[in-house]
């Protein structure tokens, strides 16, 4: 007996950043999956290499129309994922920010059934965090966030119309996904499986650690939590401080030099802990000038559409 396949239009976003050596493979299983269970999809393939020519990598079989979002300079993955999400039409949108080696097809279709049983957004998640910097991360949104959502690594996901409406059509220049997703009110699903591995990851630690610093900020009050700490650990030195230099002055006045050990002992101690609470506001004032600029997400060079 012939399968029937879904009517729901899907887009699959995936995003293509400096290695793409196995992305004809991944659309290829891709492809496979797709074409045996719906009638209608698309490929929105996000090119964040703006000196390559994506067009080029492209397998031939690919049924489904083909659309690849050519950015104009390299962006961080969040709005790299947006730009591809912005142009995607389909019902459900399956996001891939990486490829995936061994792809496990029936985990695909498990999400997908997951999703249209009532659910906006299900993701794959491994049980286990893949590394210790996203654990750390993790821990501390899930720590300092005014949302209390847990969050953890995920590999793909499937999303809803509705959800994509929900939680990325406000105004904000930044978007973490995953937060808005879970924080949305909308009903959403975790599938955890068993590690799963990933092509490496296409940016470096410091593209990571700036992005998860955004994050952080965005979407936690940790910085001000750190403020007030810092401010208390350093009143508390500064009256320790003003204790040992009156105590010093009055037990051992004639043995040291008057004032000038204390005084730079405070002065050091407490420029530090003013530079060290500079630096946080800093970074809050760098975060709300972007915000306050009103600037493009992202900025797309341009669009080729190859239509089935």
């Amino acid at each position: 007996m012939k399968e029937v396949k879904e009517k729901n239009m899907v887009s699959v976003v995936i995003h293509a950043g400096k290695d793409v050596g196995s992305l004809a493979s991944f659309l290829n299983e891709l492809e496979a999956f797709f074409s045996r269970h719906f009638q209608s999809y698309e490929y929105v393939v996000v090119n964040n290499e703006v000196s390559r020519d994506m067009a080029k990598l492209m397998p031939p079989n690919l049924n489904g129309n083909l659309m690849i979002v050519n950015l104009s300079w390299r962006h961080n993955i969040e709005d790299a994922m947006c730009a591809g999400i912005d142009a995607a039409i389909g019902d459900y949108v399956f996001e891939f920010d990486y490829f995936i080696k061994k792809l496990n097809t029936d985990l695909l279709w498990e999400i997908y059934q997951k999703a249209v049983s009532g659910f906006d957004m299900v993701a794959a998640a491994p049980k286990v965090n893949s590394s210790q910097f996203s654990a750390l991360f993790y821990s501390l949104l899930q720590r300092a966030s005014y949302r209390k959502i847990g969050l953890q690594t995920e590999l793909f996901r499937v999303v809803s119309r509705r959800m994509i409406n929900r939680a990325l059509g406000t105004e904000s220049n930044f978007h973490y996904r995953k937060a808005n997703y879970h924080g949305s009110g909308l009903s959403t699903a975790v599938i955890l499986k068993e590690k799963n591995s990933v092509a490496e990851k296409q940016f470096s630690f410091w593209q990571q650690f700036s992005l998860a610093s955004n994050i952080l900020i965005y979407y936690s009050s940790i910085g001000t939590r750190l403020s007030a700490i810092l401010s208390i650990i350093f009143l508390v030195i500064s009256i320790f401080i003003g204790g040992y230099a009156l105590l010093s002055y009055v037990l051992f006045k004639s043995s040291i030099q008057e004032g000038w050990t204390t005084t730079v002992l405070f002065l050091s101690l407490g420029f530090t802990g003013l530079f060290a609470i500079l630096t946080i506001i800093s970074k809050y004032m760098e975060v709300l000038l972007k915000s306050a600029q009103r600037r493009d997400q992202y900025a797309i060079h341009s669009i080729e559409a190859k239509s089935k």
